[in-house]
């Protein structure tokens, strides 16, 4: 068991936060600074640890400082967005690193990269079938257009898009190029670019620039990693109008919203309506472990637990399920009321398949079902 005892080594104790994390297998790290002390905590399986440690605000600054050294940032920036490469266990480890400076100090959060297999098949992401069989539709039937995957921070999207990356890759011989803030994950034999908007202004590589310069290497797919102002969105619609398949992301918690984020980044309707061919929108939920018990139709978690479960924050759970919610579009005028949609599958359709199957119980359920188009 690693202990997380404050020490006069910033190094060791970085060393020993970042093998805990390991340890539980957690997908992120949080350093908060309160006014007397600064908390640390960890979220495993999409929930927050009730284990919680305290440090001095002294030594977290000293922590702050070698952290931002380690991922080679300005240390002086109010806002850190950037990679932290640190050795563990004689192996160059890398993490996503976030910093930005409060009232009280700092708040600082270090994401572990998801380790991808280049083996992952479209068909054990997870989804029901129903929902991997139309996106195969949308990706292998449009010539060009626009596919999005939206969800919150952490709901899976790098994972859903580097495998439909994968087995257009394998399946298709396609030449596929990605431009990305920053690269996640690193495939092979697919052409990826790293966004430089970092030191001197002339050596800057905007999306423009590189969207621009990999649409003149005839590329069948690109992935433009997220959208997330006006002027992204306008380059990746203009990409996908050159007679490109284009994916990327954005940060919305439903397929209507996401239409609606698009309208706010004033991306007129026709545009949408010549482009966009559809819209993925996932989460992810608490999965029974294999300790569950039947109850009637269904089955519920086991409240003590096994071995298996027994140490996460909620026994009788082990691990987590993606939601998906899928709206099928045609490239046609008013593609993007929901009344003209191909196909939409729906989050309580998904959840419904969860239930049935044994995967989530009936707490799940409820909790996630929609009303009225408003998740719970």
């Amino acid at each position: 068991m690693i202990k997380l005892e404050e020490t006069g080594n910033s190094n060791e104790y970085i060393t020993n936060m970042l093998l805990k994390m390991k340890e539980l297998k957690a997908s992120d790290l949080y350093l908060s600074w309160n006014r007397t002390n600064v908390k640390l905590q960890f979220r495993v399986n999409g929930v927050l640890s009730h284990e919680k440690y305290y440090i001095s605000k002294e030594f977290a600054e000293t922590l702050k400082f070698s952290l931002v050294a380690y991922s080679g940032e300005d240390e002086y920036l109010k806002v850190i967005d950037g990679k932290l490469n640190f050795e563990l266990n004689d192996k160059m480890e890398e993490f996503r690193l976030s910093v930005a400076e409060t009232v009280n100090g700092y708040a600082i959060v270090i994401r572990q990269y998801d380790f991808f297999n280049n083996e992952n098949n479209i068909n054990d992401l997870g989804f029901m079938p129903e929902v991997i069989t139309s996106v195969k539709e949308i990706i292998e039937n449009n010539r060009y257009g626009l596919f999005l995957v939206t969800g919150a921070t952490g709901s899976g999207k790098t994972t859903t898009l580097y495998t439909l990356l994968n087995y257009l890759k394998n399946n298709k011989n396609a030449m596929i190029k990605t431009v990305e803030d920053p690269v996640e994950v690193y495939l092979d034999d697919i052409d990826q670019f790293q966004i430089n908007l970092k030191g001197e202004k002339k050596y800057h590589v905007t999306y423009n620039t590189a969207i621009k310069t990999f649409l003149r290497q005839r590329p069948d797919y690109i992935l433009i990693g997220e959208i997330r102002d006006e002027e992204v969105a306008e380059y990746t619609f203009r990409a996908s109008f050159t007679g490109h398949f284009v994916f990327s992301t954005l940060h919305t918690g439903s397929v209507e919203n996401a239409i609606t984020r698009l309208f706010d980044l004033n991306i007129h309707k026709d545009k949408i309506e010549d482009s966009l061919c559809g819209i993925l929108n996932q989460f992810l939920v608490p999965k029974l472990c294999t300790c569950k018990i039947k109850d009637g139709k269904y089955y519920k978690r086991n409240v003590d637990g096994c071995e298996i479960c027994r140490k996460n924050q909620k026994p009788g759970y082990n691990g987590l399920n993606v939601v998906g919610e899928l709206a099928q579009l045609k490239i046609e005028t008013g593609n993007y009321k929901k009344e003209n949609w191909i196909k939409y599958i729906s989050i309580n359709e998904n959840l419904n398949y969860l239930l049935k199957n044994g995967l989530i119980d009936n707490i799940t359920y409820n909790f996630y079902k929609v009303e009225d188009n408003v998740i719970k």
